[in-house]
């Protein structure tokens, strides 16, 4: 936005929602990154397992029939 310097953003009147409202939404994206993490978890230990299994099928540790 043109001109929207810092000292107009001061000024200006933001709604804050009550304590209660603001503990529930902290809540809830705590959730979420907790299940976001879980999820980059398995991720990365299905991307182990998919490396290893790739490695003994390379050097024939593994036979595929």
């Amino acid at each position: 936005v043109p001109k929207l310097a810092l000292f107009r953003i001061h000024q200006m009147a933001m709604p804050v929602p009550p304590l209660n409202e603001q503990r529930m939404i902290a809540q809830r994206l705590f959730n979420i990154n907790n299940v976001l993490f879980n999820q980059d978890e398995n991720l990365f230990q299905t991307n182990i397992l998919k490396q290893g299994l790739m490695q003994d099928l390379l050097t024939s540790k593994v036979r595929v029939t």
